[in-house]
């Protein structure tokens, strides 16, 4: 009688470590794939804050069209652009987390004579090989203010954001 109840404990044992089991791998598998909806959802967020960024970018006094009464949007002075491309915009380091580069590139019309890309912010880390990026971009006006107003070009505002390690 005595085997016979130690060979139901063993048993009931092992039952339950059985199902500790399961249950174990049932809650890994769970948050394999929660994990990968999350880290899904996490590169959305990050690829709309990198889209409002350009928006930012456009929109930003030390950049945008005329004064602070007048802005047009989506539209850049190329005299402010000038003058952004230089080592002040190494003063917003940062402002622009995970940003490797900015730039503005003239897409119509190209002329020899003027210059056609604008290197507003680039990090010391995007020339290097190993670091992978997604680059986001805008259609903006690229405007020169004259004596009879603005002229303005066709331009690409574009930000090189680095991608976060999975």
């Amino acid at each position: 009688m005595q085997k016979k109840a130690q060979i139901k404990i063993q048993e009931m044992a092992f039952v339950l470590v059985a199902i500790f089991i399961v249950f174990g791998l049932i809650i890994l598998i769970f948050f394999r794939f929660q994990t990968g909806a999350w880290s899904q959802a996490a590169e959305e967020v990050r690829e709309r804050r990198t889209i409002s960024l350009l928006d930012k970018v456009s929109s930003m006094p030390e950049l945008n069209c005329g004064s602070s009464l007048t802005k047009k949007s989506s539209c850049i002075d190329e005299t402010k652009l000038q003058y952004m491309c230089g080592e002040f915009s190494a003063k917003y380091k940062k402002t622009w987390k995970n940003v490797l580069k900015i730039e503005v590139e003239r897409l119509y019309p190209k002329d020899q004579t003027l210059k056609n890309i604008y290197t507003i912010y680039e990090d010391a880390k995007f020339g290097e090989e190993d670091i992978s990026y997604s680059s986001y971009s805008n259609i903006i006006s690229l405007c020169k203010y004259t004596a009879g107003g603005y002229e303005c070009d066709i331009a690409r505002l574009a930000i090189y954001m680095e991608d976060v390690e999975k």
